[in-house]
């Protein structure tokens, strides 16, 4: 897996908040944190979701997910061929390292 560019935007969520995101492409791949256990740095898997720019209007246009359970139940949906842009539902339960995400996905339209 390859390591990321910058600028990084991670997505951050208060607790019990939720983000609608049209994800029009997603790519996995690492980055580099400095938390305070580790300060010589840790890599860490990441996967940036590109975003329309109706859902976020600042550049860069794509939010980079660190949760590794969000990733879990993201990226399967998200990073395979003929992958076609939807629409997310995230959601933040609970706070700190023992936050989880939910995740639904609205329902794809057959054109």
């Amino acid at each position: 897996m390859d390591a990321l560019a910058g600028p990084f935007d991670i997505l951050e969520l208060d607790p019990g908040a939720s983000k609608s995101l049209l994800i029009s492409a997603a790519t996995l791949g690492t980055m580099v944190i400095h938390p305070a256990h580790a300060p010589a740095g840790k890599t860490i898997q990441v996967l940036r979701v590109h975003v329309d720019e109706a859902d976020k209007p600042q550049f860069p246009f794509y939010y980079d997910l660190t949760s590794q359970t969000l990733i879990a139940q993201l990226a399967p949906q998200v990073t395979f061929a003929g992958y076609r842009p939807r629409r997310f539902l995230i959601t933040k339960v609970g706070s700190g390292p023992a936050a989880r995400f939910q995740l639904s996905a609205e329902p794809q339209v057959v054109a």
